[in-house]
């Protein structure tokens, strides 16, 4: 892990296209600029001056840090629909769904970057009722073709700030968490991990990806989620195949992650605070990674791929 510390005063960034970035920093409450990146010539940040909108939203960043994915939620009621934007040019290709009434709200590349793993949920033909009526989709879009596939689906679904989506490293199984409709007056967080055909080959209640993303994945085999309970949040590394649990952590759930090391917001340290810092899945060894001032907050933090599992440096 590098020790590198960052602090980034957006009243002065320059605009500056970058050809890649290992580090894309989603803003929401600026002025219009929805993203910081890492410029790796310079290595300081900068504002790519096409991801400029106030109804722009970055979901996601390609593995050679070239191209990232985004949605416009404007003008509303439309449909969003995610898109590719490529970081050098500003160009944007928009991925069409075939889904009723609705909404793309998380995307993944895959870990070979030929794929995006979507989440969306839709309207449901068979239940008008407005609070139940809802499906939740998880769909794989070939980046070649832009074909869409619907890979699973349910009903009485929806979406929440813990719904997640991540490839497992190899590219074979796709973890999602989203909201289940209940008879209760909450909705039920739940986690599913699937096959590439679709298949439901786990289950968690009450459980959400973390982080949010790939970096979920430990490795082929094992996922981590945070489990709700009433008085503590344990992060448990999951196997997907036997449903073996270990503990790795617990408390607030990170935000990213590179290799054995995730980011988590804040610090857990008296004085002023970074606005990231990164800690070993236990919390243990946290270093300050990066200071935000400015108009805008932080939305996330997006890592590019690198086959060493090294952070951004």
């Amino acid at each position: 892990m590098s020790d590198r510390e960052y602090d980034v005063d957006l009243d002065v960034l320059p605009h500056r296209a970058v050809a890649r970035t290992p580090v894309l920093l989603p803003l929401v409450g600026g002025p219009g600029n929805v993203a910081v990146a890492l410029d790796p010539e310079t290595g300081g940040f900068v504002y790519p001056p096409a991801l400029f909108g106030t109804s722009r939203l970055v979901l996601a960043l390609a593995p050679d840090g070239r191209t990232a994915a985004v949605v416009d939620v404007d003008p509303f009621p439309a449909s969003p629909v995610v898109g590719l934007h490529d970081l050098a040019t500003g160009h944007e290709r928009w991925l069409a769904s075939d889904e009723r009434e609705s909404s793309d709200h998380l995307a993944q590349f895959s870990p070979d970057g030929t794929a995006l793993a979507v989440l969306t949920t839709a309207s449901d033909p068979d239940d008008d009722d407005p609070e139940t009526g809802g499906l939740t989709v998880v769909s794989v879009i070939d980046l070649a073709g832009g074909v869409r596939r619907r890979l699973w689906t349910r009903s009485k679904g929806g979406w929440s700030a813990e719904s997640g989506i991540g490839w497992s490293p190899d590219g074979r199984r796709i973890a999602a968490t989203h909201l289940r409709a209940t008879d209760e007056d909450d909705d039920a967080i739940v986690t599913v991990v699937l096959d590439l055909t679709g298949r439901e080959i786990a289950h968690l209640d009450q459980a959400d990806l973390v982080p949010p993303t790939n970096a979920a994945w430990v490795d082929e085999d094992h996922v981590v989620c945070r489990f709700w309970q009433d008085d503590s949040w344990p992060h448990v590394s999951v196997d997907v195949r036997d449903g073996g649990r270990m503990l790795v952590g617990d408390g607030a759930a990170p935000l990213a992650g590179a290799g054995q090391r995730v980011f988590f917001r804040g610090h857990p340290e008296a004085g002023p605070a970074p606005t990231l810092y990164a800690a070993n899945r236990d919390g243990s060894d946290p270093r300050p990674f990066l200071t935000l001032r400015g108009p805008a907050t932080l939305q996330g933090c997006l890592l590019a791929g690198d086959p060493t599992g090294r952070p951004p440096r």
